[in-house]
């Protein structure tokens, strides 16, 4: 097995906060033909999901854990 496959690797989830933002995110569903829950745009124009560092947006502190690049 080359590290590459290794588990602990590949398995440990997003390492790289995301820099997207509610409003792309919000543009993304008005592009395309995604059909989201109601919940789903009304957290988007809510100030909670302006906000990067809100659960779902750049991997802001969640259940007592931070990323750390």
């Amino acid at each position: 097995m080359s590290p590459a496959d290794d588990p602990a690797v590949i398995a440990s989830g997003p390492t790289v906060p995301d820099p997207t933002t509610a409003a792309e995110a919000a543009a993304v569903l008005k592009r395309w033909p995604i059909v989201s829950p109601p919940a789903v745009a009304t957290h988007l124009a809510s100030p909670r999901g302006q906000d990067s560092q809100a659960i779902g947006f750049g991997l802001g502190a969640a259940d007592g854990h931070r990323p750390r690049v």
